[in-house]
């Protein structure tokens, strides 16, 4: 499905929450809606078949999906509430300005340490549609 906006999606949708944060969600609910931007250099990704994403964490970023800066455990905390819990999220993706897909649910499977091209530590969430 494609919408013209976040908020647009997030109406539609009735996805809870700020359609103006990337990443929705706190450490007692866990995680209630994710965002991406299509862009060459982030480090969040889909795969070709749109069943995994590769979501960046939660801390400082430069722009979607690039960390700025080393990403805490503690940050995390509301993607492990996830994992655990198994609540399904729901993905937004802007594909180019006026076009926003909606991926569909997601849960959170994997949550690891990675290093950036910059040499920033983030965590990688990997999530699965479910």
């Amino acid at each position: 499905m494609l919408y013209t906006s976040y908020k647009e999606a997030h109406e539609k949708l009735n996805i809870p929450g700020s359609w103006q944060r990337g990443t929705q969600g706190n450490k007692t609910t866990g995680i209630t809606s994710l965002k991406m931007t299509n862009n060459p250099e982030s480090l969040d990704l889909i795969s070709d078949d749109l069943s995994t994403v590769f979501y960046v964490g939660i801390g400082k970023k430069s722009s979607q999906g690039l960390p700025e800066e080393d990403q805490t455990r503690e940050d995390q905390e509301p993607f492990f509430v996830s994992k655990a819990n198994q609540n399904k999220i729901p993905i937004l993706i802007k594909l180019e300005a006026g076009s926003i897909y909606y991926a569909g649910l997601f849960n959170v499977k994997t949550i690891r340490t990675k290093t950036s091209p910059k040499g920033i530590l983030y965590y990688q969430i990997v999530l699965f549609q479910s």
